[in-house]
């Protein structure tokens, strides 16, 4: 018979800490609110039906509810050790693949403060997820860590947007080369929808669902390519160069006429892996071009450091 120490007087549907094999674990308990003049409880766990006793000590702050775990429910601690991690990683996950997604589609802009507050109720979350997804987002340099603790998106220079953009051309002409070689007809019908709805984004001056499904337009050619090397080099490139992507939509100087989309779509039909390539280059070249000429990025503010 194991006995797990619980310092929690208390146990509610919200999270509950307890030890288990010395592991301090996050989980949720279902059931419960047990009374501590009776001494001992019972609660259903995971499937698992556990006993409470409580427990009295000289020193107050090492009585609590003993937790009973007989062999029949052995397997509850394995359970428990487990599982509310995996919850955790998902959450997590969740709140990292929506970051990453509204760096790319120009959700943040070159400069820009970010609250981890702001973003947990944001995201309807704890901040606990968010600030390791932050940290995950600072190592992919898509955010950055100032001196004070504060964390911004990175500047962007009109050397290092120059960078970016080489790298895009090269990269994902490559994935666009690489997808054209095995096209079917549901990636045609698929890329030929996201654009019809781009389409119709930029006729109603909705810049959002533009960038979005800019966005979803490039990577679902690049997904098609199934290359697991190349994907997050691209990935990579689009975190830190997004936020500066918004200053190519705001603008009423720039042109976006779906030109070179089209073409891609003609040379998927067409199945010409060349074509295909020279006009995501291209897409990719014009968007550069006006950034680079216009000087959108010299008249981002500067950031507050303090």
């Amino acid at each position: 018979m194991a006995r797990h120490f619980l310092s929690h007087h208390e146990f509610t549907e919200e999270t509950l800490h307890h030890h288990v094999n010395s592991t301090l674990v996050s989980t949720a308990v279902k059931s419960v609110a047990p009374d501590k003049s009776r001494k001992l409880c019972r609660l259903t766990y995971f499937g698992c039906d556990l006993s409470l006793r409580y427990q009295t000590d000289p020193e107050p702050t090492r009585s609590g509810w003993i937790l009973v775990c007989t062999r029949d429910t052995q397997t509850w601690g394995e359970k428990a050790m487990v599982q509310p991690r995996a919850q955790t990683e998902t959450m997590q996950q969740k709140v990292y693949q929506e970051l990453r997604h509204s760096l790319m589609v120009g959700a943040f802009v070159p400069g820009q403060p970010v609250s981890l507050r702001k973003l947990s109720e944001s995201l309807q979350t704890s901040l606990m997820p968010v600030r390791e997804a932050v940290n995950l987002l600072i190592a992919e340099r898509a955010f950055e860590m100032m001196p004070n603790r504060k964390v911004v998106i990175p500047d962007m220079s009109e050397k290092k947007l120059s960078e970016l953009m080489y790298w895009r051309k090269v990269l994902e002409g490559k994935a666009a080369e690489q997808a054209c070689k095995q096209v079917t007809q549901a990636l045609i019908k698929k890329v030929v929808k996201i654009n019809d709805e781009l389409t119709k984004a930029v006729e109603a001056d909705d810049f959002h669902l533009t960038l979005i499904k800019n966005q979803e337009f490039h990577f679902a050619i690049y997904e098609a390519a199934d290359n697991s090397i190349l994907l997050p080099m691209i990935e990579s490139l689009w975190l830190q160069g997004g936020p500066s992507i918004y200053f190519s939509l705001v603008s009423p100087n720039v042109l976006w006429n779906g030109q070179f989309h089209l073409q891609a779509v003609d040379a998927l039909k067409a199945k010409d892996p060349q074509a295909l390539r020279e006009a995501i280059e291209n897409d990719i070249q014009v968007t550069a071009e006006f950034l680079l000429k216009s000087h959108m990025l010299r008249r981002v503010k500067p950031r507050p450091i303090s």
